[in-house]
């Protein structure tokens, strides 16, 4: 159960546009919000407690509105390293999932608000929601696209699908990618072959998915660039929420993350929910 969120802030207006997508969250089970926001303080002591004073303030006036749609909030203004800090209140507060606003940049510089969201990605043991700002709000989520490169790592996603709430009311596409890597394959028998095995590999996570409740389960198996393949699933169906383990051994990526998955990251105008591995993983 995904039912304390701790929202990373950026208090800009393209930043605060973040917050009314949080009533869409409530089907992932979200019923308590923490809202941070971190000061990297590079002036004088005064001047910060200054600043944070005002955070502190705007931070109050978004709780409140965010207890009007019936969520427990709390709010907290800190200083410091960010990623640092936001992963501290994380495991302080006893967080769930964490959410950061993402904003659409060149391919060349990454796609979160500057490092602070990559890392905060890359470093977090609990579970990553990535929103997309700068681009208007879709509409809520009720389908979840799960790509899957079908290691253990990997499948921690589709366990944490499993325990969502409301699962009738969801539908989920499993989808697996044989990496074409822009080759012409000769070897039809072969590709048939591959295709079987990951059919046959997806069928149990789709049915473990459906014993779990959920109604609508479809599975695909697809050949070609993967991180193409997944931004185009993504984009095909409004209401679309993505769901990755980030330390998959196959398409998905080696610890850390992995080509594939800061290329949908920064392309992606969907929401995407980033599941770590264990640290055994």
């Amino acid at each position: 159960m995904l039912e304390h969120l701790m929202v990373a802030v950026d208090l800009t207006p393209t930043g605060e546009t973040l917050l009314p997508r949080l009533a869409g969250l409530r089907r992932l089970g979200a019923r308590r919000v923490t809202l941070v926001h971190v000061a990297e303080v590079d002036y004088p002591m005064a001047g910060a407690v200054a600043h944070l004073d005002h955070h502190r303030a705007r931070l109050g006036e978004m709780a409140a509105g965010l207890r009007q749609e019936g969520f427990e909030v709390e709010s907290q203004a800190r200083h410091g390293n960010p990623v640092t800090e936001l992963l501290r209140a994380a495991a302080e507060v006893g967080a769930h999932l964490v959410l950061v606003g993402s904003r659409s940049r060149s391919r060349i510089a990454e796609a979160f608000l500057g490092s602070v969201a990559t890392e905060v990605v890359e470093r977090s043991t609990l579970p990553v929601l990535v929103e997309r700002l700068g681009v208007e709000a879709g509409a809520p989520p009720s389908r979840i696209l799960l790509p899957t490169d079908l290691s253990d790592p990997s499948l921690r996603a589709v366990h944490l699908v499993e325990g969502l709430p409301d699962r009738a009311r969801w539908s989920v596409t499993l989808l697996h990618v044989l990496d074409g890597d822009g080759r012409r394959d000769t070897d039809t028998a072969g590709e048939a072959h591959a295709q079987a095995e990951a059919e046959a590999a997806l069928e149990p996570l789709a049915e473990g998915l459906r014993s779990a409740g959920f109604e609508e389960v479809g599975a695909e198996v697809a050949t070609g660039d993967p991180a193409r393949i997944i931004l185009e699933a993504a984009a095909r169906v409004p209401g679309t929420l993505l769901i990755m383990g980030t330390r998959g051994r196959g398409f998905l990526g080696r610890p850390g993350l992995g080509k594939v998955i800061r290329r949908v990251l920064r392309e992606t105008a969907v929401p995407a929910l980033l599941v770590p591995a264990k640290e055994e993983e």
